[in-house]
């Protein structure tokens, strides 16, 4: 059984607050960037910028005091982190540059705050499928070459060594069964092939899992809570088709031509699969698994927080709080820490110093028809209800609800921006036919003014689309740096200059030629 409800129905309307940035009022000055909490609840570990730098805390839950902090040296950079039984904290750092990356694990005893240098490697991820313990706990260490390989790790806490587990081909993700044990891995190797594996009962010996020939190649993303695998599919054309594998029989849960999850649902335990999460388009969440008890505690906070995407990041032991992120659309991710009585609902970090809420702005979920039949879905986003000059944004990964800073920039700005994903398994000559595409349907419906539209995309993709874009449409042509959206003030300033003076100008020569400006 089924639901499909609605996160996110409208963008709410507030006074914008004044900003100093004089174009990247929007993106603010980043603090909290990611939380991490102690499941005896006694501490919880915040990644934040502060000064222009990275920089990690330990906090005391009851009173926020720091217990320990970290700061990165110049050139060093935070990969991840986590709080583990026995008043452990560890943390990875990354350092070097190109052939000499490396990445080195550290462990501190909350208690002493001494710290020991573990082991280092080519790339490091902490895993949750594989609970920590009050003698140690498992980290991946990935071994890159011409034969990339997957290790599992256990360090326990008194020795600090790093001892082999399991060795597996390919980068690999790891999957628990329901009883949080160690079940399967989905793994990629260097040719883009996928292998899945299935854990020993006993010793080390991993064995290939056969699936049925529609589910070969799909991610293996979770279980649900009777043992089903879960598989996401995303065709080269964009979408996804959400499978279900029960023994030898494949269902299918859902299906998009033109959307992708976003993120999954997690059990509070965050063991097995509770449903799906779409922000690309309208934004909707789909629980595929009622009969879970925990179904039923994010009914309540969705019905009881509107107009808000709750995740949960973490849960104490006892069950009597509860980490979660809270997502609107119209402003940056905030952390909260909620108490089963709802007598303590502290937030312990904010998203950004200086908040901006749009005030006239809306971000309006639209659908596009591609000359290839394909469904595209997009977001508009615009000042009110004036026509401004067009920006099309095709980027990767594709536009999703929430706080979106770039778009609400140029918005801000004047501009009517129309934001849709790039299809990036495809050539750059089908993306820039998806780009001319986009400009040709935003000008039919007549979202924007008559002047030449600004383009954003991928520089290989402006540069296969510009021989083919009518003359008013070439002379904005900014390219994002590796296709992405800027998540920075900084990277987005530059860009943002660019298309205001190409806008500036454009004004001035109309003005010249007609003897008016052109609104």
């Amino acid at each position: 059984m089924r639901l499909l409800f609605a996160l996110i129905l409208t963008i709410a309307t507030s006074q914008v607050l004044a900003q100093t940035a004089p174009l990247a009022g929007p993106f603010g000055t980043p603090d909290v960037l990611d939380v991490d909490f102690a499941s005896a609840g006694e501490f919880f570990a915040l990644k934040r910028v502060k000064d222009g730098a990275e920089l990690l805390s330990v906090h005391v839950t009851e009173n926020t005091s720091v217990r320990y902090a970290f700061n990165p040296k110049p050139g060093e950079v935070i990969r991840g982190f986590k709080i583990l039984p026995q008043r452990r904290f560890a943390f990875v750092i990354g350092h070097g540059e190109g052939d000499h990356y490396r990445e080195t694990l550290y462990v501190v005893h909350l208690s002493s705050r001494k710290l020991r240098e573990v082991l280092t490697a080519d790339a490091l991820r902490f895993t949750e499928v594989v609970p920590a313990d009050q003698l140690g706990f498992e980290i991946l260490r990935d071994v890159a070459g011409r034969r990339p390989q997957t290790h599992l790790l256990r360090v326990e806490f008194d020795s600090g060594h790093g001892d082999v587990l399991a060795k597996l081909p390919g980068h690999c993700d790891l999957q628990s069964n329901p009883s949080g044990q160690l079940a399967y891995a989905d793994c990629v190797d260097s040719a883009g092939q996928r292998q899945y594996w299935q854990a020993p009962v006993k010793g080390k010996t991993w064995t290939a899992l056969t699936v049925p020939k529609s589910v070969r190649g799909s991610h293996l993303v979770g279980t649900f809570l009777n043992g089903d695998l879960f598989f996401e599919q995303r065709p080269p054309a964009g979408g996804a088709r959400l499978l279900r594998l029960s023994g030898s029989q494949v269902l299918e849960l859902a299906y998009s031509q033109s959307r992708m999850p976003d993120r999954y649902l997690r059990s509070l335990d965050h063991l097995v699969i509770l449903g799906v999460v779409w922000l690309t388009g309208e934004p909707s969440a789909e629980l595929l698994d009622m009969a879970h008890p925990d179904v039923q505690r994010y009914l309540e906070w969705t019905i009881k927080h509107e107009r808000t995407m709750i995740e949960v990041l973490g849960r104490s032991a006892d069950q009597r709080l509860t980490l979660v992120a809270m997502t609107r659309m119209d402003q940056p991710k905030v952390f909260e820490l909620w108490h089963r009585d709802e007598v303590l609902a502290r937030r312990i970090g904010i998203a950004a110093r200086e908040a901006y809420v749009p005030g006239e702005q809306t971000r309006d979920p639209r659908q596009l028809a591609l000359r290839d039949g394909v469904l595209r879905d997009g977001f508009v986003t615009r000042k009110g209800k004036q026509t401004g000059r067009l920006a099309v944004i095709m980027a990767d990964p594709a536009p999703t609800w929430g706080f979106a800073p770039f778009a609400f920039s140029l918005a801000e700005h004047g501009f009517t921006v129309l934001e849709l994903g790039s299809r990036a398994a495809l050539a750059q000559d089908q993306q820039a036919e998806d780009l001319i595409d986009a400009l040709k349907w935003a000008r039919n419906l007549e979202l924007a003014d008559d002047r030449p539209a600004c383009l954003f995309a991928d520089p290989g993709v402006l540069a296969k689309a510009s021989p083919k874009l009518y003359a008013q449409a070439t002379s904005c042509q900014i390219a994002l740096v590796d296709g992405h959206q800027p998540t920075l003030a900084a990277e987005a300033e530059p860009m943002l200059r660019a298309a205001v003076d190409n806008a500036e100008g454009a004004a001035v020569k109309d003005m010249a030629s007609t003897g008016t400006p052109n609104p």
